[in-house]
């Protein structure tokens, strides 16, 4: 099924909703963007009517469309810019009121708190818009800028827009920031930094429109390919750069339309975004929201376009065969939850967007009233239900562990987090105090220690079967991430090498945790000092993608960590040893390919005790044994297995 052709109504506004809808269906469009100027959509009509979202819904019905979206771009402009005289050409009197930019600022942030409860009335998920900005006007360094005043710059961001925000969330609606010259983010630099101003907030996220970014230079599958979790709205629109050595992307003070600009807009095709592969970027991060025609081309009748247009995106698109895609960890935690089989999975918020996360629910064979579009949702339905959940699993990506784990603690419910439980000691700090102040348990799992040939080695090793333990090894190899993986977009990489979201560490923090844990549970030694190395070995790659580790133990043995994932032909290829003065012990869990033949296998030391019972139907390859002056051999034990971490 492909996605809902949408029309963002804010070059229409001169036009009656009514007219507009009808002329819309006519030229094919499924919906329309409403924008909160004109008579499209009222922010105080719809909080102080009734009947008024109603209307506006039905007027579309009318006609066969729908709304996905709402778009306050004018008004959020105003918030955190500078405001002058040019603002009031742009605001509604009740925001501009006499003029004060404070009093201008705060009207404007408090309509924009306003816009999420409003849409909430109205049904949909997301609020696209602006934020203004409080140093683009220093975007030249000169005079002289100072980082200082940069950096003051994203705090004044921050502090105007994280209790607007904060709204946002409580009505669980998303924002989504159209990344755009003029605003606090217009690349993916500033972006990033914006996002990091704002602590990562779940509800800030982007309006992809690939117009803005093209004449910058920037390719914009790339910002796609750095936040695939951050797409909450996606706009069609093209540009063109006409430079011809005279003039220069500044624009030369001359507005849009005029011939000798050196970039403008064009209808959707007419210019030099390539749409092909913005649909395949979007096709692999599995987004499913509408695509909305924002129409400007200075040079063409608009209503000829406006259907031009359609037709064009109605073209385009194209169903994928990716469902899900890149979701690992959720399926690892239902299978060891099942296999301990004193739990049920009954209730879900199972993806980034209500779409998927509905879709996800039915083939997990979920009932529709426990399938939830955000955690938000999830935790006010539950904590309503007689029959609610015991205890929520999180195993989102590592930037939401925190926000998410208070919450559901706040309602009363047990948490079980999957590594690293968040980012900062003090923010785990926070959550076991918020624990223990209710009385709930708050835990992170990590599933190899309840293997029952892990339990058994620990067991080995604290009966003295190996004597006083002099040294260990724990090496976790894998090879998906030996080349530059992340900028084609796949999603897993995307957001494990990204600082901002993996955390301080890339495969030490990553698959390195769980060797060190592994480590620690067989042998139960306290560390006295550790050593390590970080390395990233794939160029312009921000965190880690090999370490190795020396730890000294209180007892005097010593251990060697290596933790990698650029081992090509690795795949979870984790393995254990561990001697003492009387024997020695290892365990395998090694799936190893060739990189032109695949295969499993594991290769034991000549001349020593060898597992030979076959592995269960659904093993690929684990090979756990003991090496002791007893010649104890373990049993097989099948254990899951993937390509990914």
């Amino acid at each position: 099924m492909t996605r809902p052709i949408t029309l963002f109504t804010g070059q229409w506004a001169d036009m009656p909703l009514a007219v507009l809808a009808e002329k819309a269906a006519s030229w094919g469009y499924t919906g329309l963007e409403l924008a909160c100027w004109g008579d499209h959509f009222d922010i105080n009509r719809a909080l102080s009517e009734d009947s008024y979202c109603q209307f506006q819904l039905d007027t579309l019905a009318t006609h066969g469309l729908s709304c996905h979206a709402i778009s306050n771009h004018l008004v959020g402009q105003a918030v955190s810019d500078p405001i002058d005289s040019r603002h009031q050409s742009i605001l509604p009197d009740h925001i501009w009121g006499d003029g004060d930019p404070a009093g201008v600022q705060q009207r404007a942030a408090q309509n924009m708190i306003d816009a999420a409860q409003a849409a909430s009335k109205l049904g949909v998920s997301v609020v696209n818009g602006f934020t203004g900005s409080p140093i683009w006007h220093k975007l030249y360094f000169f005079p002289p800028t100072s980082d200082q005043d940069i950096n003051e710059g994203y705090q004044h961001f921050a502090s105007q827009w994280t209790p607007i925000l904060d709204a946002f969330t409580k009505h669980n609606i998303k924002f989504a920031l159209e990344v755009h010259p003029t605003e606090i983010a217009y690349d993916i630099i500033t972006f990033r930094r914006a996002l990091k101003a704002v602590g990562d907030h779940p509800a800030f996220g982007i309006n992809f429109d690939p117009s803005h970014l093209i004449w910058q230079g920037l390719d914009p599958v790339q910002l796609i390919n750095h936040f695939p979790d951050r797409i909450f709205h996606v706009h069609i629109k093209d540009a063109a750069t006409t430079l011809d050595g005279s003039n220069s992307i500044l624009s030369s003070h001359l507005s849009f339309g005029h011939h000798q600009r050196g970039w403008d807009f064009r209808s959707p095709g007419r210019g030099d975004v390539d749409f092909e592969s913005i649909i395949r970027a979007l096709n692999r991060i599995n987004y499913q929201g509408p695509l909305s025609v924002e129409w400007e081309d200075s040079a063409m009748d608009r209503e000829h376009g406006a259907a031009e247009a359609a037709e064009f995106v109605a073209n385009l698109d194209f169903p994928s065969n990716n469902r899900g895609a890149g979701a690992f960890i959720g399926e690892v935690h239902r299978k060891a939850i099942a296999l301990d089989n004193t739990a049920t999975l009954v209730a879900g918020a199972l993806s980034s967007t209500p779409e998927r996360s509905k879709e996800s629910a039915r083939q997990l064979g979920l009932s529709d009233d426990r399938s939830y579009g955000s955690y938000l949702e999830l935790l006010e339905n539950e904590s309503a239900r007689d029959d609610r959940v015991d205890f929520i699993v999180i195993v989102t990506p590592n930037d939401t562990h925190y926000p998410i784990a208070k919450a559901a603690l706040e309602a009363g419910f047990h948490v079980v987090l999957d590594k690293p439980a968040t980012h900062t000691a003090e923010q785990a700090e926070e959550l076991l105090q918020l624990a223990r102040s209710r009385s709930l348990l708050c835990c992170v799992t990590y599933n190899y220690t309840g293997y029952p040939m892990v339990r058994q080695a620990r067991a080995l090793i604290d009966s003295g079967d190996l004597g006083p333990l002099r040294k260990a090894f724990v090496e976790y190899h894998q090879g998906w991430l030996a080349t530059d993986l992340e900028s084609s977009g796949q999603k897993q990489a995307s957001w494990r090498v990204d600082p901002t979201r993996a955390g301080l560490a890339g495969a030490l923090g990553d698959i390195g945790t769980h060797a060190e844990n592994l480590l620690a549970f067989i042998t139960n030694q306290e560390p006295q000092s550790v050593y390590a190395t970080l390395k990233a070995f794939v160029p312009n790659r921000a965190l880690d993608d090999d370490a190795s580790v020396m730890i000294n133990y209180e007892s005097g043995a010593h251990a060697v960590l290596t933790a990698s994932q650029i081992c090509i032909g690795k795949s979870n290829a984790l393995t254990i040893r561990v001697h003492g003065e009387l024997g020695s012990i290892e365990w395998n869990q090694a799936a190893q390919t060739s990189t032109k033949t695949p295969s499993s296998h594991h290769a034991s030391p000549p001349d020593t005790p060898r597992d030979t019972s076959k592995p269960s139907p659904t093993s690929t390859a684990e090979s756990p044994t003991t090496y002791t002056r007893c010649t104890t051999t373990l049993s097989h034990h099948a254990s899951p297995n993937s390509s990914q971490p």
